[in-house]
């Protein structure tokens, strides 16, 4: 397919793996743009949140939307104004999954690093510190209450 295209019909996209690190101290907004679902947060397969955590991301994004635009006060809104308010509600939005997002994609990046290694030692480790970071209920994660719309 490649070969019998015509090449300046091509878009070639970096992709990248984001870090827990990352979506802990990254930027997730820029005006009123945001990220969400997996441009934000590429889980992996083995705790099975990935469809969970982005339908999490549609319904704050949603309810912050919702809280700071009613359809009563945008036809009053200038375009500024509406602006302005949909900054804030986009910023509320990334305060609240910042930490959430950060945690899954933590568990994910211990896991994936354990089954990635041959190394006893840094299994041991991974392993600890997941341990450390589950608590008692190891699957916590998956009980998460993301509220109502």
């Amino acid at each position: 397919m490649i070969t019998n295209c015509e090449t300046d019909t091509l878009t070639l996209t970096r992709i990248r793996y984001r870090a827990p690190w990352h979506i802990l101290f990254g930027k997730m907004q820029k005006g009123t743009t945001t990220l969400a679902g997996d441009s934000l947060h590429v889980m992996d397969p083995s705790i099975g949140q990935g469809g969970s955590a982005a339908i999490e991301d549609a319904v704050v994004l949603a309810r912050c939307l919702g809280r700071e635009l009613q359809p009563h006060q945008i036809a009053a809104c200038g375009c500024r104004e509406l602006k302005r308010k949909a900054e804030a509600a986009i910023n509320k939005y990334v305060r609240e999954r910042r930490v959430r997002i950060m945690s899954l994609s933590m568990r994910a990046f211990l896991i994936g690093s354990m089954s990635a290694t041959s190394s006893w030692v840094k299994r041991m480790v991974f392993g600890v510190l997941l341990v450390l970071m589950s608590g008692k209920n190891s699957h916590g994660h998956a009980h998460f209450d993301c509220g109502h719309l």
